[in-house]
């Protein structure tokens, strides 16, 4: 199994889960004429989408009642010059979004609330949506401006929250998604995470991000040093045995990964997740 094929099973471990949770939701794909901006050193080329003109063209898909609600509320958030009042306005245009079922929209206008009224609530609500969005968007190019967008959340709400580990892991887990194959913004989220275990070497998030990390990068002996670590952390996490049966598998060692795989299985309640685990093992 190569890396490739690794990174897409990672991808998979969340993705089915909010395919399974989000199946009724609706899917906007970028127009094609997305604008390139000169490339940063730290991350992967972000893609600048017209806003403006996705959401005119999903107006003409979403109930009536949604539509006439998103256009009365546009219409005042160009006609008020208070930064307070857009933001609230803000708010309301991304409940509407949701509640038509376009959640990437939703999240960018989370965004656009933060931006106006910059707290630590609202740049944590938005990360935590532009998240939650990039994981579940299938459309590559709304998905890389989500990416940066999420990077700059989290980047605020670190501010904010200079010594908080889980948000510290979070922002490093977003440079490494935003960085594609940029090897500069990888190394950027990876040497975060190192700094994060080197002050708490039981931190579990950090820890499963570096093995996973280091499976993708070829270090399977480290990889599995590091995830059978988190397992003796917590007997009951089912991304560790996930992980720990991609890297037995980049070993070649069958009988352990199927072993880890079995493990997670009994852990994992989502059964659409549980049923992939099974074509898996049938597979080896």
């Amino acid at each position: 199994m190569n890396k490739n094929q690794l990174s897409v099973t990672f991808v998979l471990f969340v993705a089915l889960i909010m395919v399974f949770v989000f199946a009724k939701r609706h899917q906007p794909v970028a127009p094609p004429t997305a604008q390139m901006p000169t490339e940063t050193p730290d991350a992967a080329t972000p893609v600048n989408i017209d806003v403006a003109a996705l959401t005119e063209r999903l107006k003409e898909k979403i109930a009536p009642e949604n539509k006439n609600a998103i256009v009365a509320i546009e219409k005042q958030i160009t006609e008020t010059p208070d930064a307070h009042q857009k933001a609230e306005l803000y708010r309301k245009l991304s409940a509407e979004w949701e509640k038509a079922k376009y959640v990437e929209i939703a999240a960018l206008y989370q965004r656009k609330i933060a931006e106006y009224d910059s707290t630590q609530v609202n740049w944590q609500k938005a990360a935590e949506q532009l998240d939650l969005a990039t994981t579940i968007s299938s459309d590559s190019t709304l998905r890389s401006m989500l990416l940066s967008q999420t990077v700059t959340a989290y980047e605020h709400l670190s501010a904010f929250q200079p010594n908080n580990t889980d948000v510290q892991v979070k922002l490093a887990g977003a440079y490494i998604d935003a960085a594609g194959n940029n090897p500069a913004g990888v190394m950027k989220g990876v040497l975060l995470l190192r700094e994060i275990v080197q002050k708490d070497t039981t931190n579990i998030p950090a820890n499963l991000l570096l093995g996973k990390m280091a499976i993708i990068s070829g270090q399977t002996d480290k990889a599995i040093n590091r995830l059978e670590y988190v397992t003796k952390l917590d007997s009951n996490n089912p991304e560790a045995y996930y992980y720990l049966a991609n890297a037995y598998l980049s070993q070649g060692n069958k009988e352990k990964a199927i072993e880890s795989l079995k493990k997670c299985k009994s852990l994992v309640k989502n059964a659409t997740f549980a049923r992939e685990i099974d074509n898996m093992l049938k597979s080896l």
